[in-house]
């Protein structure tokens, strides 16, 4: 790495310190999904690899890290008592471990993907995602997520590197800390043959251009031509179309047979998590999206003028698709029961305050999804191929869609893939950027600590607000 970077990452370590000493010495009992995520990997450490909780809904992949990470410290104390090698702390601890190695990974995609620019702005641009607010807070609870982002990042560096085979198996362990994971998987490996194609592409450069040339700039008699390509260089070169496939084949197959012997796509309480079509899911991510990348993209005035300048030339598709989004909000908006159910998540005030307001609000808020949506595929399809972006919303589609859930945690993933993929933006806007998410998480993570409250029907017991 280079110094820059050195100085991040040595930044990035001294807020994790701090953050976590305050979080251990504060939040001294197990909180929200703890309670289930640690003993389960406490059995873990006392070696009873059978036992496993029902209520669980993801495989057991954090659960071996810590075990693994923890078992020679086990063994150094002679086996002493579980709760001085295997403790709540040591178990968060594990999972803390995973932020640096997000650093290193998106710091080398960085790098990967925008070769010319500066070692400063890489550096930049990786402590900026490392401190994204919502995987930034879960950082310091034993819960699955940075391990499951760092892990799909990870198998995405390693195709680009051109390395199939570790990045399919990077990618298999990604499965046992989230089952919906399979989803970018197959995008990494759809991309992956269709750069395997292009290198073959020497006649007609149709699959070259479809890799290489911006959404923005692509023509749909160019996506034609460059599909009807690829198909006549499967046939063509199919040993070299296998190899770059296989890998990730038997991942995806094993993933299939586990869905038909488990008869689902979820571990343990199936009740809860029950497969819906929630469209509007979407259209929160989108919004989502844009607002956390707004130093990208709102606080410039020629992307904002860019926007509204292509609403504004096609003023009846806009209206065509605001009616259609009526409809599907309409029609497939989800109140899920848990979202009133529990005053700890940010999304039960979101969704108490703004959309119970009053009946209506759901339809008013759907020009500005429209609007949000035109700026979030336009900021996409300036710097990323037609092939890359269509993977990417069928992606989000199959990932987000089948949740009856609104939960941020769901979008961590697909917004630093996004985020990493707009056009890698000046030190002064990455510097801005980063000052953003820190003070979000000042005061997310503060509100978590600082302001805790009781419960009439558990007095004995601190609540905290958290993402």
């Amino acid at each position: 790495m280079s110094l820059q970077a050195l100085a991040a990452f040595a930044l990035l370590g001294a807020i994790n310190t701090f953050v976590a000493s305050r979080v251990n010495s504060q939040v001294t009992d197990a909180y929200m999904d703890e309670p289930f995520h640690v003993p389960q990997a406490q059995a873990y450490c006392e070696g009873r690899y059978l036992h496993w909780d029902p209520k669980l809904t993801t495989p057991p992949g954090l659960y071996i890290v810590s075990n693994a990470l923890l078992w020679p410290l086990g063994l150094l104390s002679g086996w002493s008592p579980l709760h001085t090698w295997c403790s709540m702390n040591l178990l968060r601890f594990t999972n803390l471990m995973f932020s640096p190695v997000l650093f290193w990974v998106l710091y080398r995609l960085s790098r990967t993907l925008h070769r010319r620019e500066q070692p400063a702005a890489h550096a930049l641009n990786a402590l900026a995602l490392s401190l994204f607010p919502v995987g930034y807070f879960f950082n310091f609870l034993y819960y699955t997520d940075t391990g499951s982002v760092t892990l799909v990042l990870l198998s995405y560096l390693f195709s680009l590197s051109g390395w199939h085979g570790s990045s399919a198996l990077v990618a298999a362990f990604s499965l046992f800390f989230r089952q919906t994971n399979a989803v970018w998987i197959a995008f990494i490996a759809a991309l992956a043959i269709i750069r395997r194609l292009s290198e073959f592409d020497k006649k007609t450069g149709n699959v070259q251009q479809l890799v290489n040339t911006p959404a923005s700039r692509t023509k749909p008699i160019d996506i034609a031509h460059a599909l009807a390509e690829a198909i006549r260089l499967v046939f063509a070169h199919p040993l070299a179309v296998v190899r770059t496939a296989l890998p990730y084949a038997l991942v995806l197959a094993s993933f299939a047979a586990f869905i038909v012997w488990n008869g689902g796509i979820v571990l343990g309480d199936k009740s809860n998590h029950v497969a819906v079509t929630h469209i509007p899911q979407l259209f929160y991510f989108i919004c989502f999206a844009v607002g956390f990348s707004a130093p990208h993209t709102l606080l410039s005035w020629r992307r904002l003028q860019d926007t509204l300048q292509s609403i504004r030339r096609r003023p009846v598709v806009f209206t065509i698709a605001v009616a259609a989004m009526i409809g599907l909000v309409h029609r497939f908006t989800y109140e899920h029961p848990f979202i009133l159910s529990d005053n700890r998540h940010f999304t039960f005030y979101l969704w108490r305050r703004v959309f119970r307001l009053h009946p209506v609000v759901k339809y008013a808020l759907t020009p500005a999804y429209a609007v949000a949506a035109v700026h979030w595929w336009r900021a996409m399809a300036r710097s990323q191929s037609f092939i890359w972006c269509l993977g990417f919303v069928v992606a989000l589609v199959l990932a987000l869609v089948p949740s009856p859930l609104i939960e941020f945690r769901y979008f961590i993933l697909p917004f630093v893939l996004y985020r990493l993929h707009l056009p890698l933006a000046s030190t002064r806007t990455l510097a801005i950027e980063t000052g953003m998410y820190l003070a979000v998480n000042a005061g997310t993570i503060g509100l978590f600590l600082l302001r805790p409250f009781r419960w009439a029907s558990e007095p004995n017991a601190w609540q905290r607000f958290m993402w």
